[in-house]
């Protein structure tokens, strides 16, 4: 039965096969079958017959092939690199060891993929992977932990957000702080940011540059 799925799921004359074995296989969810999904998922040209096969995979058991999903982080196909992403980030929490130790990627694009689907697990394991990123050499991929530490609500990145806006000068990342604050900080956070903004309270000394590109605005400072 599995040989069979599998002949069909790589049927190259019959789309409408290949995409009846990938439904079948996924409502299997038989562990031994995830590779072949993904080794078809990377040389299949038929759009709804890859949707039935993401789909199928965000509902299986992926842990055995974690390696090989990753791989798609590289791949010149935008629509493999989001798969991958929503793939793990239906695993729950079992992608979480893996990705983190995958964080010291050269890519820092590949590095950014890793903080979405971390993103997408969600869960407060997830949340406490995304902060290491805020340590990254990339602008890009701290942005990204920031806004998502943000929009997971995680109170607990505050005082790190803090130290973060201190030390760094980008104007896109400090606006990107302001306004994860503005969910998850306290009265004291937002004090601590008119200190280090306006030490000695000089308020004429603040550069209000930055706040143009958060969506709070000087008038909410």
């Amino acid at each position: 039965m599995k040989n069979k799925l599998i002949n069909d799921l790589n049927n190259s004359d019959n789309e409408s096969i290949r995409l009846y074995a990938a439904q079948d296989i996924a409502d299997t969810k038989d562990p031994e079958l995830v590779l072949p999904m993904i080794k078809r998922l990377e040389i299949e040209t038929s759009q709804i017959v890859r949707e039935a096969i993401v789909f199928g995979l965000e509902n299986m058991p992926c842990d055995d092939i974690f390696e090989e999903l990753f791989k798609l982080f590289f791949s010149t196909d935008a629509y493999l690199r989001n798969a991958a992403v929503s793939i793990f980030s239906h695993q729950k929490d079992e992608p979480i060891t893996f990705l983190v130790l995958k964080m010291d990627n050269t890519d820092r694009e590949v590095r950014k993929l890793i903080i979405d689907a971390l993103f997408g697990i969600g869960t407060q394991d997830s949340c406490i992977a995304i902060r290491a990123a805020l340590n990254d050499p990339a602008i890009n991929v701290k942005i990204t932990a920031v806004e998502y530490l943000g929009r997971l609500e995680d109170k607990e990145s505050a005082d790190e957000l803090i130290a973060l806006f201190e030390n760094e000068s980008e104007p896109m990342l400090r606006a990107s702080i302001l306004e994860a604050l503005l969910i998850i900080g306290t009265n004291e956070h937002l004090n601590k940011i008119i200190s280090i903004t306006a030490p000695d309270c000089d308020f004429a000394a603040i550069d209000f540059s930055y706040l143009g590109n958060s969506k709070m605005g000087c008038k909410n400072f």
